[in-house]
């Protein structure tokens, strides 16, 4: 079964995959020149990493993939916590050409919030998808995802300590910040895997 996840997730085209990684790095080194590099790679990291997800888990529904991973005899929080992983490796290897940009910018420490936003977005897109019924449904249901983690990143408050992308924005990187989001990304990873057992 999880060579079906990785089969799921491997179904996007090498041009598809190249196509997001130039347009990745065009954004990020167009807003870079305005100081403004890593809210762009905020951005895409919350549009790819929620809506790619939601939509692949409403295909593999309608194909019966999804179904076949529901009745495995594999524990099914782990078969979804191994498809959010897998789902955010792809994610984040599309984004590397524009992270390089940062990584001059702002040095590695800026790799923390990147990682666990990524995988906080997919874990959502992931959500999203199991409550979506359909296509439409998993692109309103992202839509309505994404612009709370949008708004919660572009407002100053006390948000800010549990999502990454608020750090990704800022070229400096408090440590406590870098923990409790780290730790808001367990607790929702914990949340996630309650959810899906219940199915």
């Amino acid at each position: 079964m999880i060579e079906t996840i990785f089969r799921a997730v491997a179904a996007q085209s090498s041009g598809r995959f190249i196509l997001k990684s130039l347009v990745s790095l065009i954004f990020v080194a167009i807003f870079t020149v305005i100081q403004k590099g890593g809210l762009a790679l905020a951005m895409l990291v919350i549009f790819s990493g929620v809506t790619g997800p939601a939509i692949r888990i409403v295909t593999l529904r309608t194909s019966g993939i999804l179904d076949r991973i529901i009745t495995t005899p594999a524990h099914k929080p782990s078969m979804f916590l191994i498809f959010t992983g897998v789902w955010s490796a792809a994610v984040f290897a599309a984004l590397v050409p524009a992270l390089v940009i940062l990584l001059f910018q702002a040095g590695p420490v800026i790799m923390v919030p990147v990682i666990s936003g990524t995988v906080l977005a997919v874990s959502i897109g992931t959500l999203t998808g199991i409550a979506a019924k359909t296509l439409g449904d998993a692109h309103l249901y992202a839509i309505l995802a994404a612009v709370p983690l949008i708004i919660g990143t572009l407002l100053p408050g006390p948000q800010s300590l549990a999502l990454p992308y608020s750090s990704m924005s800022l070229t400096l990187f408090p440590a406590i910040s870098l923990l409790t989001q780290t730790c808001f990304l367990g607790v929702w990873l914990m949340i996630l895997a309650g959810l899906v057992s219940r199915m």
